[in-house]
């Protein structure tokens, strides 16, 4: 995959530049004139992309380096090094076995071992396929019904109960939260804008190009009373240390004269040290895992039922991963996620399917492509959900940030794809089409209120851009204090009417 920029999807048709939403009333859009570019995002007389700032210093997110490698480099090619089919009866041990082997590999080029090669059959799975070394991939023959020529991991029982059918990583100490001893300092600069690379620092001393740190801010009284404690509505307000912000970053330069560093990746929301200091620390990454693949091959669970729940909840889970990817995998009849990730970096989900869930449709359920807490730069590509609750979603709350979902198509959706709770930041739905919908909203860049568990402000600095949803169905988008929304050229009614 060649790098993935918000450019390429330039020049756009504006509908509608209404994006200060704070008024009462209902925003409708007027399909008449139309203009070539945004006034807020635009391409200047020398063909460099420009963003125009508000007053309050926010302006459209630069979403590129969303992705594996930061969408720098495309999915590496691994070499297949062991083969193997399907038996008769639980396949899981014998699938295990041969992961595990390719775990003792050294790595090489692109740091990788090798790949497993599933043939085309049906794979009894009653257990969990863990893939926990760097450098492994699964690869199957096909994600296609037909298991003469598709790899089908069939996901059987429900030992241990509502399991993963695939699970990379999950080592315990694989937290953001790590830091490393002695690497920690302030962030000194008054006010530093949401997508902003350079930061003045206490002490750059301590760090190198290249290095590994946690950007953090801590949600104190002052800041929570700023974006007034979350506007939960009748829930509890939001208090501190819930909230607090985390991106994982990379050094890119050090300026020790003027005391700064520049990061690999902007930071998604404002620094601004009169409401608390912010820090950064180099990170421990003991049990992160890096360069896992899971490719061309179909996961179906087997249930009793649409609304049956004793089965398999996820079909992919990933905790503790950084530079991944999901590649033509399609993921049937799970309850939770087709695709479900956390303490996760630059990771690529593309040409994926999460279709027809099996659970009650009801809360924490049929969430198919899933972003949860301490989840930067990911971007989902080209990826299909059918009869979703929420189709595309961060619920990762203030942990998640550079969520990408791109060209990506939803069917029969029960609500919203939305940023779901406490405060998840610049969340692309680009070029996304939703069909046949069941629920009237269907993209949500809001306030949640009371929804859930004091969800309050679910969205700040997020775009839904060129969004098609059918006639008479709405994006609800509202205005942050102190941040932005911004819809552009969608194919919708918008509406900061929450209903």
């Amino acid at each position: 995959m060649s790098k993935w920029v918000l450019i390429t999807m330039l020049p756009l048709i504006l509908i509608s530049d209404y994006h200060n939403v704070g008024n009462p009333h209902q925003v409708n859009l007027i399909i008449g004139e139309r203009k070539k570019q945004s006034s807020i995002v635009y391409f200047d007389q020398d063909s460099f992309l420009r963003y125009e700032m508000d007053a309050e210093s926010n302006y459209v997110p630069d979403f590129s380096y969303a992705g594996y490698k930061n969408g720098e480099v495309p999915l590496p090619e691994v070499q297949a090094i062991d083969t193997m089919g399907p038996v008769e009866g639980d396949n899981t041990a014998r699938i295990q076995d041969a992961i595990d082997q390719l775990g003792t590999l050294a790595l090489y080029n692109k740091n990788v071992r090798g790949a497993l090669l599933l043939l085309p059959g049906t794979y009894a799975v009653y257990g969990t396929i863990r893939l926990n070394n760097d450098g492994i991939v699964l690869r199957g023959s096909g994600d296609g019904s037909d298991p003469s020529r598709n790899t089908i991991l069939l996901g059987k029982g429900n030992q241990p109960e509502s399991r993963n059918v695939i699970l990379v990583g999950n080592h315990e100490e694989a937290t953001w939260e790590n830091k490393l001893a002695g690497s920690e300092s302030t962030v000194t600069s008054p006010f530093v804008p949401a997508g902003s690379r350079s930061l003045q620092v206490s002490d750059p001393s301590l760090y190198n190009v290249g290095d590994n740190i946690i950007v953090f801010q801590p949600s104190t009284t002052a800041w929570l009373e700023s974006v007034n404690f979350g506007d939960t509505d009748v829930d509890d307000p939001w208090k501190p240390g819930q909230i607090d912000l985390y991106y994982n970053r990379f050094i890119e330069e050090i300026n020790l004269p003027e005391q700064k560093i520049v990061l690999k990746t902007p930071i998604y929301d404002h620094l601004d040290r009169s409401l608390g200091p912010a820090f950064i620390y180099k990170l421990d990454r003991t049990g992160v895992k890096q360069n896992v693949g899971i490719e061309k091959l179909r996961i179906q669970i087997e249930t009793n039922g649409h609304s049956d729940e004793a089965h398999a909840m996820n079909a992919i889970q990933m905790v503790g991963v950084e530079d991944c990817w999901i590649n033509s995998v399609s993921a049937l009849h799970f309850s939770f996620a087709a695709i479900d990730m956390t303490v996760a970096s630059r990771i690529s989900v593309v040409n994926c399917k999460g279709l027809q869930p099996h659970s009650l449709i009801e809360g924490s359920r049929r969430y198919n492509f899933n972003v949860s807490s301490q989840s930067n730069n990911i971007l989902f590509q080209n990826c299909l959900a059918t009869d979703a609750r929420h189709a595309f979603i961060s619920n990762g709350t203030s942990s998640a940030s550079g969520i990408v979902f791109h060209q990506c198509f939803a069917n029969g959706d029960y609500t919203t794809s939305e940023g779901h709770r406490r405060w998840s930041q610049a969340l692309l739905f680009d070029n996304i089409t939703f069909t046949e919908a069941r629920s009237n909203n269907l993209l949500g860049l809001y306030n949640r209120g009371s929804y859930g568990t004091s969800h309050g402000w679910a969205s700040v600095h997020s775009v839904a851009w060129n969004v098609a949803v059918p006639s008479s169905k709405r994006i609800v988008l509202q205005k942050p204090p102190g941040r932005q929304n911004y819809a552009i050229g969608c194919k919708a009614e918008i509406t900061n009417i929450h209903q």
